[in-house]
């Protein structure tokens, strides 16, 4: 978590110099430019999965890590180089496993099946910074809204279902190959943070790490 920390304010640094950097068009004056991005790719959760004392349990709940993200955003730039942006994020992870033998209270069991599912639903306004070099853009934003985490799963004759909204925060970087003024193609690298508290037992509640590193192509429209 650290090294992606220091990667992200690496990146917004740089993205932040590129900016203040004179160019040709910065001394021009244009009227405001719309863009809206729809994309999506690989997802994968941060931070520390709480364990649940079975470690079955604890190695099939590591790989819900691992899932899909669905991305859409716009940004509105008043400036050659900076504007403001909505962002909306989609993640899901799912794992589901069956015929194994694990221990419970009263001895072993069979396990018909271990089902499990995880969301989480991102959506608020951002800062937006971007730059320019010939038919490359490289466009970051930094914001905060609203994270919603869903979690439903299913172990033996047991089931549950959490959701749990709380403050995100969203930071991206992508570069942005542009086929034409108005159609652009790139990879967008995305991070979503929050903590969730959820129920460990019946009278404990526990802090979850909600947050997702997400990896994945877009297309991008603009009116400019």
């Amino acid at each position: 978590m650290k090294h992606i920390l220091i990667f992200i304010l690496f990146t917004q640094v740089f993205c932040v110099n590129l900016v203040a950097q004179k160019s040709e068009e910065a001394s021009v004056r244009t009227k405001n430019e719309f863009r809206f991005t729809l994309g999506g790719g690989y997802a994968y959760r941060l931070g520390i999965l709480l364990k649940t004392g079975d470690d079955h349990i604890d190695e099939l709940s590591q790989k819900l890590r691992h899932g899909f993200n669905l991305d859409a955003s716009g940004q509105m730039y008043f400036t050659p180089h900076i504007g403001i942006g909505l962002n909306a994020i989609y993640v899901r992870q799912h794992e589901y496993d069956e015929g194994k033998t694990i221990p419970t209270m009263t001895g072993y069991a069979t396990m018909d099946y271990f089902k499990e599912t995880t969301e989480f639903f991102y959506i608020g306004p951002s800062f937006a910074i971007k730059t320019r070099a010939n038919k490359i853009n490289c466009y970051g934003e930094v914001g905060f809204g609203l994270l919603i985490f869903h979690d439903w799963g299913k172990v033996l004759e047991t089931s549950g279902d959490i959701i749990r909204p709380t403050t995100g925060l969203h930071w991206s970087f992508s570069p942005e190959y542009r086929f034409s003024s108005h159609f652009g193609m790139g990879l967008k690298l995305s991070v979503t943070a929050g903590f969730v508290r959820v129920p460990f037992s019946e009278t404990e509640n526990k802090k979850q790490n909600a947050s997702n590193l997400n990896i994945g192509w877009f297309i991008s429209f603009q009116t400019k």
